[in-house]
């Protein structure tokens, strides 16, 4: 089968894998930028051995492994471009578990759920994976672009005097300035017979980040430079939500959810209805087919087993751009919460 880049709308193309043996789903997607350099990937398929049929990313993985220093470190050049998006459930787990302990008799959360009859260990297990859900949902980048536009429009003056009183304030921007939770979350798109919330939620939220996180980052660039105008806003946004990305073929609803969430999100910061734009598709393809999801399949393995056989901090010094639950990930912060999860042993999401 001749494999072509797939897509001529999209703008990046995205693929996934978890990290294994990590207690929880950890997911990790990778987006590959068409408009930037292939050198990696063709400088490893040329250091393949011929495969009949689908090149699996497990074969390409031990060929960069199995790399001289010098020749990894050139593969890496131009690799390092490619954007890794992690979602991991494990630090929304322990704060939850360590909230339940205050109430649990004993505190042990794990050893009390154990300790009930089967449907109320169900329903435990439930009302526990709900509150994880939720603070993972509160750290979305839907989420994020929604309040860094509520906290722009708060500093140019678009929205004075923010009180529960204020006859200004649109009920729906309450949750995004008190302290408490966001109410109204719909966890239905994430409910699947015999699957983990959590994990189906870890999964979209890594997959979001190829459409949401360009738009994450102009938000900061637009409070950070006090951008005055509504319309500028509002046009910058709506493109780049709009935009096409490629994602592989595999998970419909997860990419239908991310297509509801971005128009949400254009219609939060076009209130006024500024902008008349269509959405560009999210189409899902075959990396049987386009040569592009492929090396976005093997980045995303690259990715996993740097960090695998190193470290986070390794996988974030040898990218970029790697966004974690929702957040840009510097080396710094990669080593900060190394720590944090290294002393954190508790039971999975």
């Amino acid at each position: 089968m001749i494999l072509t880049a797939g897509s001529l709308d999209a703008l990046s193309f995205t693929d996934d894998t978890s990290l294994p043996d990590a207690g929880g789903k950890v997911s990790i997607h990778a987006q590959v930028i068409r408009e930037l350099p292939l050198d990696w990937f063709y400088a490893l398929l040329q250091r393949t051995p011929d495969h009949g049929g689908e090149l699996k990313s497990s074969v390409i993985i031990e060929v960069f492994f199995n790399l001289p220093d010098y020749e990894r470190r050139k593969v890496l050049a131009t690799l390092k471009a490619v954007r890794i998006h992690i979602t991991d459930p494990r630090p929304y787990t322990h704060a939850v578990n360590q909230a339940l302990s205050d109430i649990v008799p004993g505190g042990d959360v794990s050893g009390f759920i154990k300790r009930l009859d089967k449907a109320q260990q169900l329903a435990a297990e439930s009302v526990r994976r709900r509150l994880i859900a939720r603070s993972m949902l509160e750290d979305a980048p839907p989420q994020q672009i929604r309040l860094k536009h509520f906290v722009w429009e708060c500093q140019v003056g678009l929205r004075i005097n923010v009180t529960r009183r204020d006859p200004f304030l649109d009920e729906e921007l309450l949750p995004y300035f008190e302290q408490e939770p966001p109410k109204g979350f719909d966890f239905t798109p994430f409910e699947r017979s015999k699957k983990n919330v959590v994990n189906v939620l870890s999964g979209y939220l890594s997959k979001s980040e190829s459409v949401f996180c360009e738009a994450t980052d102009t938000m900061d660039e637009i409070i950070e430079r006090g951008v005055q105008s509504p319309l500028f806003v509002a046009c910058r946004l709506s493109r780049i939500l709009l935009a096409c990305h490629a994602f592989d073929k595999g998970d419909r609803r997860a990419v239908n959810w991310i297509d509801g969430e971005r128009q949400d999100v254009v219609n939060w910061i076009d209130r006024r209805r500024l902008i008349r734009a269509l959405p560009g598709p999210l189409p899902e393809l075959d990396s049987k087919e386009s040569f592009l999801v492929q090396a976005a399949d093997f980045a995303a393995g690259i990715a996993r087993e740097i960090w695998r056989r190193n470290s986070l901090p390794h996988l974030a010094g040898a990218f970029d751009y790697v966004t974690y639950n929702g957040k840009r990930l510097s080396e710094t912060e990669a080593v900060a919460i190394a720590a944090d999860l290294s002393k954190r042993k508790g039971p999975s999401p």
